[in-house]
């Protein structure tokens, strides 16, 4: 079970940069790897799954779009 501060960590992140849920996936096990840390990263199907269970509210303002 991961923590519930972690996939809204992800899910943040997944948002910020527009990704899906694989990408995301593979965006957290970069980090973790660059960091040398011992996390377990969710799959992205546990991590679409937890997202719709939280109910977090991602309010996210784009001042630009990117080209």
């Amino acid at each position: 079970m991961h923590h519930k501060r972690a996939i809204e960590s992800l899910l943040v992140l997944r948002e910020l940069f527009r990704l899906p849920y694989r990408q995301t996936e593979g965006l957290a096990r970069s980090l973790v790897k660059l960091m040398q840390a011992d996390v377990a990263i969710p799959d992205y199907t546990s991590l679409a799954k937890r997202a719709a269970k939280l109910r977090v509210s991602l309010d996210v303002v784009r001042r630009f779009e990117w080209s």
